[in-house]
């Protein structure tokens, strides 16, 4: 078990995943800890206080920038006070 920060980058060193787009969903604005995500090999962060609306856009504008991705979408939950017991 472990944060978000280390399964992101456990996620960049398969080689199959080095180019995978990796979008880190944070529950704080934190210059810091967006940097450790970052430098983790997070593609993109956002900031969950934006709400789902602002997340669906954001889904939206980075499917056009990379066109011709398809996939899975996995969420990954860390908080100890919003993943299940």
């Amino acid at each position: 078990d472990g944060g978000g920060v280390e399964f992101i980058s456990a996620i960049r060193k398969l080689p199959r995943q080095r180019y995978t787009p990796l979008v880190a969903v944070l529950g704080s604005n934190e210059p810091a800890l967006q940097r450790a995500v970052t430098d983790a090999g997070a593609t993109e962060c956002f900031d969950k206080s934006q709400g789902f609306p602002a997340l669906i856009e954001f889904v939206l504008a980075m499917m056009h920038q990379h066109t011709g991705l398809y996939g899975r979408v996995l969420c990954v939950e860390d908080s100890p006070t919003s993943a299940p017991g």
